[in-house]
Order: structure tokens, then C-alpha cells, then sequence
């Protein structure tokens, strides 16, 4: 193997790293910074109840996009976290 061969590295998307490491189905979990909801929604998709949280303008931007499940969003940050404690299998 040469130096080229050894210094490519495949890129992995969040959900293809993470999905090898954790069962998201059945999970609850929860987003902190969750943007436009994107990573909320293929969680949902994975089996998990998913929460996202974000600020007022981020949270209206992830509503605009269709559901795919139960994944809810809140306003929150992550020093404010809206959720009680031990209440999810995950927090991202």
C-alpha cells in the first residue's frame, strides 16, 4: 500500500457512523442543535422516538419539512435542555 493509499479515508455519513455503533430502533433520543431537523427525522425513520431542540427560528424551519413519524421539536438550548432528566436512551 502506498502513501496515497493509506491517507484516503472514507467519509461516513453521521447516521451510517452512528447506526453501526447504536440500535436507534425503540430508542428515545434527542437532538441538541437539531437545525432544520434533518438528522431528528432519519432517527425517526432508524425506529427512534426522536425530540429535536433549537432555537424559535431553527424549530419553524425543521416544522416546514413533512413528518415522517412522531419525532417532536423544542425550543431549547443545549444549557436549557426542555426535557427531563433520564428521559432519553440518547442525546446528540
Amino acid at each position: 500500500m502506498n502513501f496515497a493509499e493509506m491517507s484516503i479515508k472514507r467519509v461516513q455519513s453521521h447516521g451510517e457512523y452512528l447506526s453501526r455503533h447504536f440500535d436507534f430502533a425503540g430508542k428515545a433520543t434527542v437532538d441538541i442543535g437539531c437545525g432544520t431537523g434533518d438528522f431528528v427525522r432519519w432517527m425517526t425513520e432508524q425506529g427512534a422516538a426522536a425530540t429535536g431542540i433549537d432555537t424559535v427560528e431553527m424549530i419553524a424551519r425543521a416544522a416546514e419539512a413533512p413528518k415522517i413519524g412522531n419525532e417532536k421539536y423544542l425550543v431549547g438550548t443545549a444549557q436549557a435542555v426542555p426535557v427531563e432528566d433520564a428521559c432519553a436512551d440518547a442525546a446528540l
